[in-house]
């Protein structure tokens, strides 16, 4: 019988800090939550100010049948 070996797996967090500590490459915890934090607020705008790329739509869903 033939074992093929499979890629180890890290236990959950490990991967994580060894991100956050520069060991390995991705994005850091903080920068993932400053993301989260911009899109979230960029969304609010968006709703707030009226998103132009949703004005086609919904003046084509104005237009009478």
């Amino acid at each position: 019988m033939n074992w093929v070996s499979t890629p180890r797996r890290c236990a959950p967090g490990t991967q994580e800090a060894e991100i956050d500590a520069g060991a390995r490459p991705g994005t850091t915890t903080s920068d993932a939550e400053r993301i989260r934090q911009l899109e979230k607020e960029v969304r609010e705008l968006r709703r707030a100010n009226g998103d132009p790329a949703q004005d086609g739509a919904r003046m084509y869903a104005a237009l009478p049948v």
